[in-house]
C-alpha cells in the first residue's frame, strides 16, 4: 500500500495517511481509522461517496499548484478506477504537464462543503 499509518497517542484513534486512493482500501475497515488524504488527487474526490459516511472527519491537504479550474467530474457508480503509480503521476505531471489525475477547483469546492470534510492548502 502507498500508505502510512501513524498513531497519535492523544487520539484514540491512529491515522492512516492515503495518496491515491484504490480498490483494495475499501476492503480495509476504513473506520478503526481517521483518515487523511494528500496533494488533492481525482481518485480521492471519485470515491467520496464511499466515504461520506465514515465515522469520523476527512482531512484533505490539497497541494494548490497542481489545482486547476473545471468542472466537477463524475464520482464513483460501481466502476473502479486503474491505479497509477507514483512515479506515473509525476510523469504526467512534470513531464507531460497534465492535471488531469488532480481535482479540479469545482471538485474542491464540493468536497469542503461537506460537514465532515476539513481541507487543507498548500503549495
Amino acid at each position: 500500500m502507498d500508505s502510512i499509518i501513524l498513531k497519535n497517542p492523544t487520539e484514540k484513534m491512529p491515522y492512516l495517511m492515503i495518496h491515491d486512493l484504490r480498490k483494495e482500501y475499501f476492503d480495509l475497515n476504513l473506520d478503526r481509522y481517521r483518515l487523511t488524504f494528500d496533494d488533492g488527487l481525482f481518485s480521492q474526490y471519485y470515491y467520496f461517496p464511499l466515504l461520506k459516511n465514515h465515522c469520523a472527519e476527512l482531512t484533505f491537504f490539497i497541494t494548490t499548484s497542481f489545482i486547476k479550474p473545471g468542472k466537477a467530474r463524475s464520482q464513483y457508480a460501481s466502476e473502479y478506477l486503474a491505479h497509477l503509480k507514483a512515479k506515473k503521476y509525476a510523469y504526467r505531471t512534470f513531464i507531460e504537464n497534465r492535471f488531469d489525475h488532480f481535482m479540479t477547483l469545482e471538485e474542491i469546492k464540493e468536497l469542503s462543503a461537506q460537514s465532515n470534510v476539513h481541507v487543507g492548502l498548500g503549495r
